[in-house]
């Protein structure tokens, strides 16, 4: 954490409407996945302006299989390297570095943070760590 001090720069709730891949850019040149719906995203900066974390969280009706496959695909396209991640049926967890960025993708059913039938993604990216 540079000089111990975040702040918060940009908290943007979207619940309820569909998000198309042009709306919104996620980090590291990341793919959004198709018939994601943005939920909310948070982007922390230090006081001297450098990027220090952001977290983006998804809404899906894909499995959490599905989003896993894709995004440890989009990851390695990107040069990421998939170092640790798991699948325990109603979630799946993988986490990815580049040089010093750092990056975890995690999919959950029965999340309280989507509608029934729904599946969370949260996407969390630390850069320069």
């Amino acid at each position: 954490m540079k000089n111990g001090i975040f702040a918060v720069m940009v908290t943007i709730a979207l619940c309820g409407t569909a998000l198309r891949a042009a709306d919104f850019q996620l980090p590291f040149g990341l793919p959004v996945m198709r018939d994601a719906r943005l939920l909310i995203t948070d982007s922390f900066d230090s006081p001297s302006g450098d990027r220090e974390e952001s977290i983006t969280r998804f809404a899906t009706n894909a499995s959490p299989q599905d989003i896993d496959a894709f995004y440890r695909g989009a990851l390695e396209a990107v040069g990421f390297k998939v170092y640790s991640g798991y699948d325990k049926g109603d979630r799946t967890y993988a986490a990815g570095k580049r040089d010093r960025d750092r990056i975890t993708v995690s999919a959950k059913s029965n999340s309280a943070e989507v509608e029934p039938g729904e599946v969370e993604i949260l996407i969390v990216a630390k850069y320069d760590k």
